[in-house]
């Protein structure tokens, strides 16, 4: 119980710390122009359709040039703020963070800190891991 209320806090501080993330003007900018592009080819376009048939290959070469040069950006940037999150099963728990390895690693320096001067408990360090999200993890 003890451990979940500290918990909470660190969730709740989070919360706080501001956007985790803000749009990539260069992405936005480039699908708003592949947009654009393919707006040409929608049934329901309600422009002129004067394009010779040259012209729609040269535009479909573009848009497949600048989806290429799309794929390589991220969406989004990193924003100052981060995410901390926290499950429990049981004497088992997770705590998932969004944002760099250095909180990743002071989070948990401060849970051992926690566990053991407040609740005299000890972390076992073979089942502790830090794992990028895209890796996955397992639970019990």
């Amino acid at each position: 119980h003890e451990l979940d209320k500290f918990m909470e806090e660190k969730v709740e501080e989070s919360k706080e710390s501001g956007k985790t993330s803000s749009p990539n003007p260069e992405y936005k900018k480039l699908h708003t122009k592949i947009s654009n592009l393919r707006q040409y080819f929608s049934p329901t376009y309600r422009y002129n359709r004067s394009l010779s048939e040259v012209e729609e290959v040269e535009r479909l070469k573009e848009i497949l040039k600048l989806e290429k040069k799309r794929s390589l950006l991220r969406s989004s940037k990193p924003g100052p703020g981060y995410r901390i999150y926290y499950v429990r099963y049981a004497d088992d728990f997770r705590i998932g963070i969004n944002g760099p390895l250095s909180l990743a690693e002071r989070t948990r320096k401060e849970v051992e800190v926690f566990l053991r001067e407040k609740l005299r408990l000890t972390l076992n360090m073979d089942k502790i891991l830090t794992t990028a999200a895209d890796k996955g993890v397992e639970f019990v």
